[in-house]
């Protein structure tokens, strides 16, 4: 599974938050305090949040962690029907 700055960016919109307001919610609620620019970073793939960040991230969107991430399948697994 790989992080994905859109869907973070896409969850942001949906809760009708701008950068400076995540970030101010996420310091507020969990203490947690970075930039905007920070987040801007993370929306652009640039970074990716630890994990203490991201479960704070998604609690202030209220969305789930898995939202945020995309999953690749494994290269030559194989699916027992």
């Amino acid at each position: 599974m790989k992080f994905s700055g859109k869907r973070l960016r896409c969850a942001r919109e949906q809760a009708k938050l701008s950068l400076e307001r995540l970030s101010r919610a996420v310091e507020a609620k969990h203490g947690i305090a970075l930039t905007k620019q920070t987040y801007l970073y993370y929306e652009q793939g640039a970074t990716t949040p630890n994990a203490d960040t991201l479960a704070a991230i998604c609690a202030v969107l209220d969305c789930n962690l898995n939202d945020l991430f995309l999953c690749t399948p494994v290269q030559g697994a194989t699916v027992d029907a």
